[in-house]
C-alpha cells in the first residue's frame, strides 16, 4: 500500500485543541488500566531522515506503521467533555472546525507530573458519529481530577488529493516531541511530492501549560519565522512571528509576549507584505510588517486569553 504524505503549512508550537472547563469532574473508573510508563509514542520521528529513497522510505513505513498501531489501540468509553477551546492561530483551518466537537476518549494515562494528572485522550467519529472528522490526539491536563486545559499533540487528516500526519513522542523526561509529514498525490510514485518538517518539542510546566521548549537553555533564537529571547528552555519576553492565520485567512507579522513560554499581554497581528523567491515559495525573512492591523489579543498573567479584537472583518465591510 502506497504511503501518501503532505506538508501542512505551519506547524506547532502547539496545537489545535486548548481547553479548559472546571465545571466538568472526571471519575476515572479504568484510570489504573491505560497507565503506561514513559517513553511513549513513535520514537521514529525524532530520527534525522536519510537522503537515501529506499531506507527514507523504510524510515516512514515504521513511522506509518506505528502510528496504525496506535490509532488501533483500545479506548475507555466516549465521555462529555464540555468546554471552550482556543487555538493557535497558524493550525489549519480544518482541524479547527473539527475539534468542535464534545466526546472524547481516554486512551493512555501518562505519569503524574507537579501535581497534574495527565492522559493521552483521542477525538474521533467513533464518539461524535461524523464519518468526516479526522482522528486528533490531546495531550489532557487534570487537577484534582477536574480539565484543567487540553492540548493537540496530533492528528491524521486525509483528503482526496492529500494526506498529512501530525506524529507524537514523550521522551522519559517529559518532553513532548511532535512532527508533521505530508504529501501530494501523485500517479507517478517516482515524483511523489513527500515533505517531513522540523521537529518541534514541548514540555508541561508547574503552572500546567504546555509551552515549547529549546534544548539550549538560554540564547537569541532566529529563525525564517520567527525570532526572540529564550530563557531556562522557553520563549521569554517579546518574539516576532510571520506565519499563517486562519481568524483571518493571511500571512501575518506578529508582535507576541511570553513569560516562561506562556503568552501574556498584548499581542498585534499585523498584515504581512509577501515576497517570493526564484521558486514561487514565500521568503519569509524578506517579507515585511505591514500598517493594517488585523487582530489585537490580550492575555492575563496566567496565559488566558481574556480579548480578542479582530479588525480585518470590519476594515472588510468598509471597503
Amino acid at each position: 500500500m502506497k504511503i501518501i504524505y503532505l506538508l501542512l503549512i505551519q506547524l506547532i508550537v502547539l496545537s489545535s485543541c486548548i481547553t479548559r472547563n472546571k465545571n466538568y469532574r472526571m471519575s476515572f473508573v479504568e484510570k489504573d488500566t491505560l497507565l503506561v510508563t514513559l517513553p511513549v509514542g513513535i520514537k521514529f520521528i525524532n530520527y534525522d531522515v536519510p537522503e537515501n529513497r529506499l531506507i527514507k522510505s523504510q524510515l516512514l513505513d515504521s513511522i506509518y506503521k506505528i502510528g496504525l498501531q496506535i490509532d488501533d489501540k483500545k479506548t475507555t468509553v466516549c465521555f462529555i467533555s464540555k468546554k471552550n477551546t482556543e487555538y493557535q492561530y497558524y493550525e489549519i483551518e480544518e482541524i479547527l472546525e473539527d475539534s468542535e466537537v464534545e466526546n472524547i476518549e481516554h486512551l493512555l494515562r501518562l505519569p503524574n507530573i507537579y501535581k497534574f494528572e495527565i492522559y493521552i485522550d483521542k477525538i474521533s467519529n467513533k464518539c461524535n458519529k461524523n464519518k468526516y472528522l479526522d482522528t486528533q490526539y490531546c495531550i489532557s491536563i487534570y487537577e484534582n481530577s477536574e480539565i484543567l486545559r487540553r492540548y493537540n499533540i496530533g492528528y491524521i487528516d486525509y483528503n482526496d488529493l492529500s494526506t498529512y500526519t501530525k506524529y507524537w513522542y514523550i521522551d522519559k523526561d517529559y518532553i513532548i516531541h511532535t512532527r508533521i509529514i505530508g504529501g501530494v498525490v501523485e500517479e507517478d510514485e517516482e515524483h511523489e511530492n513527500i515533505y517531513i518538517d522540523r521537529l518541534y518539542k514541548y514540555i508541561i510546566t508547574d503552572k500546567g501549560h504546555l509551552v515549547p521548549y529549546y534544548n539550549k537553555e538560554q540564547f537569541f533564537n532566529e529563525t525564517k519565522t520567527e525570532k526572540g529571547k529564550v530563557k531556562n528552555h522557553t520563549k521569554s519576553g517579546l518574539w516576532i512571528e510571520k506565519k499563517y492565520n486562519y481568524l483571518v485567512f493571511e500571512e501575518t507579522y506578529v508582535e507576541a509576549n511570553y513569560n516562561k513560554g506562556v503568552p501574556i499581554g498584548k499581542w498585534d497581528f499585523y498584515k504581512l507584505e509577501l515576497v517570493y523567491d526564484k521558486e514561487g515559495d514565500i521568503n519569509y525573512r524578506e517579507s515585511k510588517k505591514t500598517a493594517k492591523l488585523l487582530i489585537t489579543e490580550i492575555y492575563n498573567s496566567e496565559g488566558e486569553l481574556i480579548e480578542r479584537e479582530i479588525y480585518s472583518q470590519q476594515l472588510d465591510i468598509l471597503e
